[in-house]
């Protein structure tokens, strides 16, 4: 075990550390592609457009916005959700909602595009996990990448199985 793996698996239920390892992995990896089909970014942000959302992934022609969400609810209904709306649709953007721990059960796929006019997609965990699974196996990848993307695989997939047994 190493200590990536110890730090993963303690602060797992934190979105902050699913933030931290996003935007690592999005930064100097191939997950952008295979996790929101977004090639060869030229820049990953950290809170962007003032904390509006958590990430934002920058290529030359276009900018995909993600929100993620571990334990606090995603309220269709709320502010936050229809600035996020609002700003993808005057900004010609792309959304995406990772939801996980409690907010994975609150929406599906179309809820979220319904409410957002086709703006916003969800990912949950089985679409996190396969492309975690797809970047673990490419070719060309450092070995500080390859290492942090199966200790981040592992401790996700540890969450999911213990929300599903519970």
């Amino acid at each position: 075990m190493s200590g990536i793996d110890l730090l993963l698996r303690t602060a797992i239920d934190y979105e902050r550390t699913h933030q931290i390892v996003l935007f690592t992995l999005l930064s100097e990896s191939k997950l952008s592609e295979v996790l929101l089909n977004v090639a060869s970014p030229k820049h990953i942000h950290l809170e962007p457009e003032r904390g509006l959302f958590d990430l934002a992934v920058q290529n030359d022609s276009t900018t995909t916005y993600v929100e993620i969400k571990m334990w606090s609810s995603l309220s269709l209904e709320d502010k936050q959700f229809q600035r996020q709306v609002d700003f993808l649709r005057k900004n010609k953007s792309r959304g995406v909602y990772i939801l996980l721990g409690t907010s994975w059960f609150e929406h599906t796929e179309k809820s979220i595009s319904d409410k957002s006019d086709g703006l916003a997609t969800k990912i949950g965990y089985d679409e996190l996990l396969s492309s975690l699974n797809k970047l673990i196996v490419a070719t060309g990848q450092t070995p500080e990448v390859y290492e942090l993307a199966l200790a981040y695989r592992n401790a996700v997939q540890k969450q999911y199985d213990d929300r599903i047994r519970t």
